[in-house]
């Protein structure tokens, strides 16, 4: 049976592409202010680590409203992203934290240290929860038991391919500013996790009226 029609979740995948397109814009019509905004540490980045908070508190509250284990994994994933964001606290200012992980890995962060592998721990997770909606049934039909309200739909799944086919036509036409792009890049799959648990988050009431 068909799913009934959620503008949420079209608002959400609306608000992925044009964040993307505003910030690739950007970067081709205002060089310079674009750069500004999309260096190391700047307003993207910045924006980045606001929307991975509101995330992961969302994703808390599901699990401790719906007592969903496994969609407390998913705030405590996203709060790991996060600390690797901040480099352990390093990008704010130094605090002990970042101190011990320093002297205990001899780096600021694990995807630094740990280089294309780290994609094992950082980047599978994101498609492997994204695409969920389109996993067979034998699959996909206990992992919507274990995550609840926190589930991707069918339509939540295609605004995560949407957006992943979007970061890819970026970087083969702007393939000069790749490391720009891996700051928007970021943002825009972070909206997506924000968009879905802030969608999981609401009243049962209100998600069944859509």
């Amino acid at each position: 049976m068909a799913e009934p029609p959620n503008p949420r979740v079209n608002f959400l995948a609306a608000l992925l592409v044009l964040t993307y397109l505003a910030g690739t814009a950007l970067l081709v019509l205002t060089p310079e202010l674009g750069l500004r905004a999309l260096e190391k540490e700047g307003a993207v980045e910045q924006a980045s680590h606001l929307v991975l908070v509101a995330a992961i508190v969302a994703y808390a509250v599901v699990a401790l409203r719906s007592r969903r284990p496994l969609v407390l994994l998913l705030s405590l994933f996203l709060t790991l992203v996060l600390l690797e964001e901040l480099d352990w606290g390093d990008v704010y200012s130094q605090n002990q934290l970042a101190t011990f992980f320093q002297a205990e890995t001899g780096d600021v962060n694990f995807h630094n240290r740990w280089g294309g592998h780290s994609y094992l721990l950082f980047a599978l997770p994101v498609p492997a929860y994204g695409l969920s909606a389109f996993y067979p049934a034998w699959l996909r039909e206990p992992l919507e038991r274990a995550l609840g309200p926190a589930a991707p739909d069918r339509r939540a799944s295609v605004a995560m391919l949407a957006c992943v086919a979007t970061l890819i036509v970026g970087l083969l036409a702007l393939s000069a500013y790749e490391q720009q792009l891996d700051e928007l890049n970021e943002l825009v799959i972070y909206l997506w996790f924000g968009g879905v648990a802030a969608l999981a988050a609401r009243p049962q009431s209100a998600r069944e009226s859509g």
